[in-house]
């Protein structure tokens, strides 16, 4: 009966470790910069919602309802 419930528990056990490495990973990427162009400009949106430059100077108004949303329409 162990002999053949193992196979099942190496299973079960090899699919949670993919689910929490997937987890993770989410968490990762979710906390990242994402970066994006838009009319030549490169853009950097931050996790916390701020948009930059790519070198990290704020995207100011009226660029900045463009920026937001070029980036609404993209998702």
């Amino acid at each position: 009966m162990i002999k053949r419930l193992l196979p099942l528990a190496a299973t079960a056990a090899a699919a949670a470790a993919a689910a929490a490495g997937a987890w993770l990973l989410s968490k990762y990427l979710a906390g990242r910069p994402r970066t994006f162009t838009y009319e030549g400009a490169i853009y950097v949106r931050h996790a916390d919602g701020r948009f930059t430059g790519a070198g990290g100077a704020p995207v100011i108004s009226p660029q900045l309802e463009k920026v937001e949303a070029h980036w609404a329409r993209q998702g």
